[in-house]
């Protein structure tokens, strides 16, 4: 995958994505549970077109899932899948960067306490109460001018934190 394209997918997964660990009970394994990072991207489903771009681009199949609130939703599952596509986006991602570095932690130990631990983690850093606090970290990105549609300014050291 070109690097535009995953600093493209990047990108929607820092505004409309989420980077979460599901906690299921399973009773019929060992440990009782099973802890899956999921990567969702989520749109109005007025704008379906663009999760299906996403879908293109990154060429991992699955379906566009609509909910009854006139959203929908591209989520991905598969563990394996998971790992690669966030390994791949590790450099591209700003605002999720916590959450994928925890959801690559959870991928990588086998043992049920401590992936239970950093899913717990991820959930804290996904709570909407914090969402203020991630959006002040990101620079906003400004424009020449006032005029819309209009080229955006160069991005320097000077006018970007960088991680």
């Amino acid at each position: 995958m070109r690097d535009l394209d995953l600093a493209y997918v990047a990108g929607f997964l820092d505004g409309d994505g989420a980077i979460m660990a599901e906690i299921e009970r399973r009773m019929d394994l060992r440990a009782g549970v099973r802890i899956r990072i999921v990567v969702q991207f989520a749109q109005k489903s007025t704008h379906a077109d663009v999760l299906e771009h996403v879908r293109t681009v990154l060429g991992l199949g699955g379906a566009i899932n609509r909910d009854n609130r006139s959203g929908c939703s591209y989520r991905l599952k598969d563990q394996a899948v998971v790992q690669r596509l966030l390994e791949a986006l590790q450099p591209h991602v700003v605002a999720k960067r916590e959450q994928l570095a925890l959801a690559l932690q959870v991928l990588a130990t086998a043992d049920t306490g401590e992936r239970s631990a950093l899913a717990r983690q991820i959930a804290a850093l996904n709570m909407r109460s914090r969402r203020g606090a991630n959006e002040a970290a990101i620079p906003p990105v400004t424009t020449s001018g006032s005029t819309p549609g209009m080229a955006f300014t160069a991005l320097t050291g000077a006018n970007l934190r960088t991680p």
